[in-house]
């Protein structure tokens, strides 16, 4: 004959399992304060060694942007003088004064007025880390020509050792080197 299962058969194989459950070692939820502490200070030296990197392309970007904008402001010079059949100027550096007489980092004029400028507060605020070398003026005639030898325009970051130069073919053609 069978033997029923009755109430006490299960509690004590319930009783059972809960004792083998209750012996194992208890396993934590999350970290522990020393592993916090070391993934810290491993963050910590991680950004310790990359802020002088991102630092430095910080400034090479400045000088491709400041290189890049007087290539642009060189280029429509060209073009607008093309455009309206006149001769254009390119001035760079300490020359350079905008239409209402204030200080600029390069000015344009097409004809005998000034169309575009780079106010050299404003200039200076944006590029902060940025110097350009020279100063120079570039002529464009009515036809897009240079008609005076450029052979080139060096734009040198302060602290690192970065710079482009803006190089003027006589054929009036603009590049960034």
């Amino acid at each position: 004959m069978r033997k029923q299962n009755n109430s006490t058969d299960w509690e004590h194989v319930i009783y059972q399992r809960r004792a083998f459950y209750d012996k194992r070692p208890q396993i934590a939820d999350g970290f522990s304060l020393i592993e916090l502490l070391i993934t810290v200070a491993i963050l910590g030296i991680a950004v310790a060694f990359a802020i002088p990197s991102f630092a430095q392309s910080r400034e090479r970007a400045q000088v491709r942007a400041v290189t890049g904008e007087i290539a642009a402001a060189m280029k429509w010079a060209r073009a607008e003088g093309l455009r309206t059949n006149q001769a254009a100027t390119v001035i760079l550096g300490a020359a350079a004064v905008c239409a209402d007489g204030t200080v600029a980092a390069w000015s344009v004029r097409v004809g005998a007025t000034t169309q575009k400028c780079a106010p050299i507060a404003e200039f200076s605020k944006r590029y902060s880390n940025v110097v350009a070398l020279t100063s120079a003026t570039l002529n464009f005639n009515a036809r897009g020509i240079s008609t005076t030898a450029f052979p080139g325009y060096t734009v040198v970051s302060t602290s690192v050792a970065a710079s482009r130069t803006i190089s003027v073919e006589l054929s009036g053609r603009v590049m960034e080197i």
